[in-house]
């Protein structure tokens, strides 16, 4: 039974790795397993950072080199 801060529970059913497989989301798992507090909320990137194989909206190739689109 999922209670207060839990996210999971039992432990075993608690994510131990996060990848949505998509490029401009933030795929950290965050809380503890132990805790049943793991959990993955995929965040947007927004951020233009060289090399992350993701191109933000509001990026170009001046500014993030995964925006070389031709």
């Amino acid at each position: 039974m999922i209670e207060g801060e839990e996210t999971c529970d039992p432990p075993n059913t608690c994510p131990t790795s996060c990848n949505d497989g998509e490029a401009c989301t933030d795929d950290t798992l965050v809380g503890e397993i132990e805790e049943c507090t793991a959990a993955c909320p995929f965040p947007e990137i927004t951020a233009c950072i060289n090399d992350d194989g993701c191109c933000p909206s509001l990026c170009e190739i001046g500014s993030d080199n995964d925006c070389n689109f031709e």
